[in-house]
């Protein structure tokens, strides 16, 4: 009884689980038993993950190890791997070497069987393996100029990554990307660099896999600029200036609105002459030359009244070592004969050899510009009516400068200076190159930015201007020209009040006749060379109004705010923007007289950004700068104390 009714399929929940045997001899009733025991054995219980990895360089496989996807396996199970389920099953088709596996297409399933000791029995998984693409970095070679002649060029590194895929980005100095120059957080721009080329380093990071590249920065120096050529020419003729050679391009300015592209060009007019170069690298530098036309035979010789009341003084007439002031007098009066007539007869003042140290002594003179009254001829010796006289010195200027005229003009004999051509106009006159007695004159150079730093204006040029009035009123001599003597004459008949008309004498007023008289014997003083006339005057270096700085009161919110350190610098100080717009900007550096001794445009700002400026060769000693940041929000303007 209770027989198990399908022994070939039975079901055991229990383990172990005893069976027994009942064996009958057909229907003898004779039989015999026996027992079994039946024992279930788990199959292994394990449980997996799926599997991520970043592709290897840009190959699109990864290397995986496969034994990562399995997270438990409590029953020891022993692990094999396959590529399909039925290779699992029947155990066929191990993947040999579970530890690498190279994973080419993405996602891909694997397969785990987990058997139990040698049971045969086992259970099975699965789990998926997605190889992830690195970011594919693509990069462009970077380039610039250097600012100025800094020597170095700033950067956006961003702008060396065109496609980042994805990813954020930072960069190294060295291959093996240990060297950080900056990320996200640090800012990638306003990287600064000087003249050469480097490689940088790049690296793109999206979630755990990372792409590299890299990428040549080149700072690419300005080229020197240079211009060569006779700086010095007679009136008439004309000078080669001649800039420097293998440039891509040239671009001339000049006076009277002269242009030229040409390396090389012809000039006859006095001025400045300004050239752009650019070289193959597209880089820029601007240099000029002046061109004096001179009126040719040498320096011409003057002497201020000053002078000739200084007893002591001891001049610049050509030779070494100078002339005393009554050596001086006694060769223009030796030179006239003995005699000279300041004025006609009539209204006259009359200085001869002997009478040097009166005229010193009556020398220099001031006061109102008027005729001699009242009338008559006067000798200078041994002295001038009181009538004529302020605490012993002349009290007309006409007079006085009239008579240090009279001896200029027989300085030398024949008078180089009086028969220099007048025009009316501006007279510009240098001064010799050699030092006294040199025919050639000291070239000028006016003031300019050479890179971001202003040099001043070296040699210029002493400027005197003659009015229209005065020169029409002039007799032109038998040339029908307009001189220096004939101006003398003028003053002569101004002084002898020729036309009868008070304070003026043909047109042109007692003032500005003793001006112009004034003018020739200043232009030239102690021997001067005649440039041209109506050159134009060097420009004035850019000033701050420090009235407006030391007055003004600091608002308590600056649209163009910056900080500079360290405070006080030595050679180069550090500007941090602290706005928040984007902006061009100017940064300009003036001295403690508010000259401009440093500028620079940032095309490329941000907040934060740090511009290292280098003025040292602008210090002249301890003192106080003042910085001015200009954008197109405003300006704000800081003081620093220099540490030289």
């Amino acid at each position: 009884m209770n027989t198990v009714t399908n022994p070939i399929s039975v079901t055991v929940a229990s383990s172990p689980r005893t069976f027994y045997i009942r064996a009958e001899a057909g229907t003898t009733n004779c039989y015999s038993t026996a027992s079994f025991t039946v024992t279930v054995t788990d199959n292994p219980d394990i449980t997996v993950q799926n599997l991520t990895a970043c592709e290897t360089g840009t190959t699109g496989a990864a290397s995986v190890n496969l034994n990562n996807a399995i997270l438990t396996n409590p029953d020891g199970g022993v692990i094999s791997f396959y590529n399909s389920l039925a290779d699992a099953q029947n155990e066929v088709n191990a993947v040999t070497s579970p530890i690498s596996v190279t994973v080419a297409s993405s996602p891909r399933t694997f397969y785990i069987r987990a058997e139990a000791g040698t049971t045969n029995c086992y259970s099975t998984a699965s789990f998926t393996v997605i190889v992830t693409d690195n970011p594919d970095v693509t990069t462009t070679p970077l380039s610039s100029c250097e600012s100025g002649s800094t020597g170095q060029a700033t950067f956006t590194l961003n702008s060396g990554v065109t496609d980042a895929d994805g990813g954020t980005l930072s960069f190294y100095t060295d291959v093996a990307m240990t060297n950080l120059i900056s990320d996200e957080n640090a800012g990638l721009t306003g990287v600064q660099y000087t003249t050469g080329s480097r490689t940088i380093y790049v690296k793109s990071v999206s979630g755990s896999c990372m792409g590299t590249a890299q990428f040549v920065i080149t700072v690419n120096a300005n080229p020197t600029c240079d211009i060569t050529g006779e700086q010095t020419v007679c009136l008439g003729g004309s000078s080669t200036f001649t800039a420097t050679a293998g440039m891509t391009t040239y671009a001339w300015t000049g006076p009277n609105n002269f242009s030229a592209n040409t390396p090389s060009i012809s000039v006859s007019v006095a001025g400045v002459y300004y050239v752009t170069i650019t070289n193959a690298n597209g880089c820029q530098s601007t240099c000029s030359r002046e061109l004096m036309v001179v009126t040719c035979g040498g320096p011409i010789c003057t002497y201020t009244q000053g002078a000739y009341g200084n007893s002591g003084g001891k001049y610049c007439d050509g030779t070494e070592g100078g002339i005393p002031t009554v050596d001086l007098i006694t060769q223009a009066l030796t030179n006239a004969g003995g005699t000279i007539t300041v004025g006609k007869l009539g209204s006259s003042v009359v200085m001869s050899l002997g009478d040097e140290n009166c005229i010193i002594t009556q020398m220099p003179g001031g006061g109102k510009a008027t005729e001699i009254v009242p009338a008559g001829d006067y000798d200078i010796c041994p002295s001038l009516p009181n009538s004529f006289l302020k605490n012993g010195k002349i009290n007309n200027v006409l007079l006085s400068q009239t008579i240090a005229l009279s001896l200029n003009v027989n300085i030398t004999n024949p008078s180089k200076l009086g028969n220099f051509e007048l025009q009316a106009g501006t007279l510009a006159t240098a001064k010799p190159e050699g030092g006294c007695g040199s025919e050639v004159a000291k070239p000028r150079v006016c003031g300019h930015f050479e890179g971001n730093i202003w040099v001043g204006t070296v040699n210029e040029y002493t400027y005197r201007t003659f009015s229209a009035a005065v020169i029409n009123a002039i007799i032109p001599d038998g040339n029908g020209m307009k001189t220096i003597a004939g101006l003398l004459d003028l003053a002569n008949r101004a002084l002898a009040n020729v036309d009868d008309v008070k304070n003026s004498e043909d047109g042109a007023s007692l003032s500005d006749i003793a001006g112009a008289v004034a003018a020739v014997n200043e232009v030239f003083d102690e021997c001067a060379i005649a440039v041209g006339w109506d050159i134009e005057k060097c420009p004035e270096p850019p000033t701050l109004d420090l009235a407006t700085v030391t007055t003004a009161k600091i608002s308590s919110v600056e649209t163009a705010g910056f900080d500079a350190y360290p405070v006080p610098f030595k050679d180069q100080l550090t500007i941090k923007y602290n706005f928040d717009y984007v902006s061009d900007v100017t940064i300009e550096v003036f001295n403690s007289k508010g000259i401009i001794v440093y500028s620079m445009i940032d095309t490329n700002s941000y907040l934060g950004k740090e511009v290292v400026i280098t003025i040292n060769a602008t210090l002249e000693q301890q003192q106080v700068y003042y910085v001015r940041l200009t954008t197109s929000q405003g300006s704000t303007v800081k003081s620093v104390m220099s540490s030289y």
